[in-house]
């Protein structure tokens, strides 16, 4: 269990950042943080749930978001 202050940002076009919440998920990569971490929103990043950039390099933006299907 996580001990301090409780966060969740959204970043403008770009992840959610996650500060000590719990999350029952394989975290990859040598050193990674369970207590500070961000989480993919676009949908396309490589290594989902977390983010890897790929809204970056796709130029997505929160009004992709907000298309209609």
């Amino acid at each position: 269990m996580t001990t301090g202050d409780v966060a969740i940002e959204v970043e403008k076009d770009g992840p959610y950042h996650v500060t000590n919440v719990s999350l029952e998920a394989e975290f990859n990569g040598a050193g990674a943080s369970r207590t500070k971490y961000s989480l993919c929103r676009c949908g396309l990043s490589k290594n989902k749930p977390f983010c890897d950039g790929s809204h970056y390099d796709a130029k997505w933006s929160d009004d992709d978001a907000n298309q209609p299907d």
